[in-house]
């Protein structure tokens, strides 16, 4: 799979092995700003989607297609 991402006018093709699931949260299963939650770095880290008992996290693109750019 290749997921093509966007980033201050840059276009990156991110190559992805496989993709095991894909989710639709509610609302309510997402919690965003984790890093000033929990009080640790987590740079990539956008949020965390809660599936019953698992924590899903969430990837902030942006940062990830920054970091490779950089």
């Amino acid at each position: 799979f290749i997921g093509v991402c966007g980033h201050s006018g840059l276009q990156v093709g991110l190559i992805v092995s496989a993709i095991a699931t894909i989710h639709r949260p509610a609302k309510e299963q997402l919690e965003w700003n984790i890093e000033r939650q929990v009080g640790i770095s987590a740079d990539l880290l956008e949020g965390i989607m809660k599936d019953g008992e698992r924590l899903i996290n969430i990837l902030s693109v942006d940062r990830l297609v920054e970091r490779l750019a950089a």
